[in-house]
């Protein structure tokens, strides 16, 4: 992963991506752009310190492009996937 002009710049399935994150008073952002096919992903969310947003990123990713490259293991840790597991769905908090 390289860093360029405020943007996190890797390979994701043989795809250059560059994308940024933001996050602030319980509010959570990433934008993903993958230029060579012109698509472009923003995930916004009100949970803070969740890192759901690359998943879904990632998910948008998977289903709108096919890989060009070697397919790689997803780029997502798996610790990702138990926290979203894990997190209470909106009828379970109330």
């Amino acid at each position: 992963m390289t860093y360029g002009l405020g943007w996190f710049q890797q390979d994701y399935h043989g795809r250059a991506v560059d994308f940024h994150t933001g996050s602030i008073d319980g509010m959570v952002a990433i934008h993903g752009l993958i230029r060579d096919d012109r698509l472009g992903v923003y995930v916004l969310g009100n949970r803070d310190h969740t890192e759901l947003r690359h998943a879904l990123m990632c998910t948008v990713f998977d289903r709108l492009c096919r890989p060009i490259g070697p397919r790689l293991e997803r780029r997502v840790p798996e610790a990702v996937h138990r926290a979203a597991e894990r997190e209470p769905t909106r009828s379970a908090r109330r």
